[in-house]
């Protein structure tokens, strides 16, 4: 209770205990305390003010200390609050519990003693409707750290029921919010299977491979609700959650990726068959025009080396005049327009000009982006 002080309302219908606890309170407390002589009055008062906690009297005209409190609770479930009270009926007590008071103390005895008391609660009370404020603010904030990552998180029981995930599984799932993801299948017709670290066997409807440690990364094959297959790249672990033993799963979105990657392995081996008879000159580039494969007749043509050539800028190897112009036919291809022809002059190591003629092509995933330049060139009068 340090920094400001604790700004206590106190409710009681005896003026004088009224005045004697709002004495003790603040001088022995340290507390800030605001009296009411009824529950109306008191009510006014929380309407137009801050407390941090409420102490009430239970038996008090038109309005007891429990009807009191359910009028709070109706709308303000956060706020401290300790019946203090003469009555001493057990049932008082278990409803004033069950309407959500924080303590109960009964009045009687020497005044020091009840106050004393009545403070220890009072800060008791505080610090643990403080420490649920926190708890519940960490909770928010990181259930927004959560929600934030473009990463998919899905928590699974060992039956293979969804126990939790974020807002990213659903997106990638396709799974709209407030809709289940346990009938979702989250492996295909490959089959995968898991091993769990506590030989509990295969765990359905998800592809797994966990080690003995518990720990596993493999790509996923996944049916979105939408009934459209995608590739996941998905991490996994045996995790604590909740008290019991759970499969945690990070995945993300690898689809464009992987027939990329399909797409590459066919069209290499294809075009590593055309280059043993390929008598023109051929290369590939990157997104950024920089050479990745050139083929011996590129080398011979240029009169350069392997080693000279990949990673370059395609345009360096001519003058930037020329650079210049080539590059604008190379920058407008497009997915509707893949293809551009442009001619350029060379100065050879001896200063004679070579002019070279160019076809470029530029291939495109499933989903139009760029994922590499090819080009085949030739000598021209």
């Amino acid at each position: 209770m340090k920094g400001k002080r604790c700004r206590i309302l106190y409710v009681d219908d005896e003026e004088p205990l009224l005045e004697l606890g709002k004495t003790f309170l603040e001088d022995v407390g340290g507390f800030e305390v605001q009296t009411a002589s009824s529950a109306k009055v008191a009510i006014e008062l929380l309407e137009n003010n801050k407390f941090d906690a409420v102490i009430s009297d239970y038996q008090m005209p038109v309005m007891d200390g429990l009807q009191f409190l359910k009028s709070l609770r109706s709308h303000d479930q956060d706020l401290p609050f300790i019946i203090f009270t003469g009555k001493g009926r057990e049932e008082v007590a278990v409803e004033a519990f069950m309407s959500g008071a924080d303590f109960y103390l009964q009045k009687g005895g020497q005044p020091s003693a009840q106050f004393a008391e009545l403070i220890n609660m009072v800060k008791q009370a505080f610090k643990r409707h403080k420490s649920e404020r926190m708890l519940i603010e960490s909770e928010r904030t990181l259930r927004s750290i959560v929600d934030g990552t473009d990463q998919g998180m899905i928590v699974l029981d060992f039956d293979g029921n969804v126990l939790f995930h974020n807002k990213s599984a659903n997106e990638l799932t396709g799974v709209k919010d407030g809709d289940s993801l346990n009938d979702l299948e989250l492996f295909g017709p490959e089959g995968f299977k898991v091993r769990l670290s506590d030989n509990r066997g295969p765990l359905p409807h998800i592809g797994l491979d966990v080690d003995s440690q518990g720990l596993g990364i493999q790509r996923l094959h996944m049916k979105r609700d939408d009934g459209e297959w995608i590739h996941l790249e998905g991490f996994q672990n045996i995790i604590d959650f909740n008290d019991t033993k759970a499969v945690l799963i990070l995945f993300r979105d690898i689809t464009s990726w992987v027939r990329a990657e399909r797409f590459s392995t066919v069209f290499e081996a294809r075009y590593q068959s055309a280059v043993q008879i390929q008598q023109e000159m051929l290369a590939r580039m990157a997104t950024d025009m920089r050479i990745t494969y050139a083929n011996p007749a590129f080398y011979n043509t240029l009169n350069t080396k392997k080693e000279d050539i990949l990673g370059e800028y395609v345009f360096d190897l001519i003058s930037e005049e020329e650079g210049l112009r080539s590059r604008k036919y190379v920058e407008a291809i497009s997915p509707q327009n893949p293809n551009c022809n442009f001619r350029h002059y060379l100065i050879m190591a001896d200063g004679t000009r070579l002019f070279l003629e160019w076809d470029f092509h530029g291939i495109f995933d499933d989903n139009g982006e760029l994922i590499e330049y090819q080009a085949v060139g030739r000598v021209v009068d």
